[in-house]
């Protein structure tokens, strides 16, 4: 059986007329480089999908981050407000004893609304002198949020 090369490319077997494409072999070794080809352009996309995969993942976990930093932010300055509210009723009210303080998003700023929950005791050997612990939370309705407590005395003037 005799192969010949047709204009195609393909092997047509000249012993009983059977045309059956058949691999081509050539000097050079033409199937097996269009092989490598495909199989090294297989590769560079594998390669080229991971590093866009890694980058995208990088990208999404510094936004993560930036996200929660911004959250502990907030929270330091609900927490000082939360303070200084505190000290404010207590100088105008020396019976007040604390409070839940919830600010919606708009008066934030954002879109995200924030909790301050403030407890006021009095000292019981310091006449005049209260406990105040203050915690913030902010987004109040997020899985992932920030939270910042503070406690200080003080001695309302009045």
């Amino acid at each position: 059986m005799t192969s010949i090369i047709g204009r195609s490319g393909i092997c047509r077997a000249a012993a009983g007329g059977q045309d059956r494409p058949q691999p081509v072999q050539t000097a050079r070794g033409g199937a097996c480089r269009a092989g490598m080809v495909l199989l090294v352009t297989i590769v560079c996309v594998a390669v080229g999908t991971a590093v866009m995969l890694a980058i995208v993942k990088q990208a999404l976990l510094s936004r993560r981050e930036a996200d929660l930093e911004q959250y502990r932010a907030q929270t330091l300055w609900l927490a000082e407000s939360g303070m200084d509210r505190a000290s404010a009723r207590l100088a105008a009210d020396p019976g007040y004893r604390g409070e839940e303080w919830l600010l919606p998003a708009g008066d934030l700023g954002g879109s995200d609304a924030g909790r301050v929950s403030i407890r006021v005791e009095p000292i019981a050997d310091e006449p005049d002198v209260f406990q105040v612990r203050v915690v913030a939370d902010y987004p109040v309705d997020a899985v992932e949020r920030a939270r910042k407590s503070k406690e200080f005395r003080v001695r309302p003037r009045g």
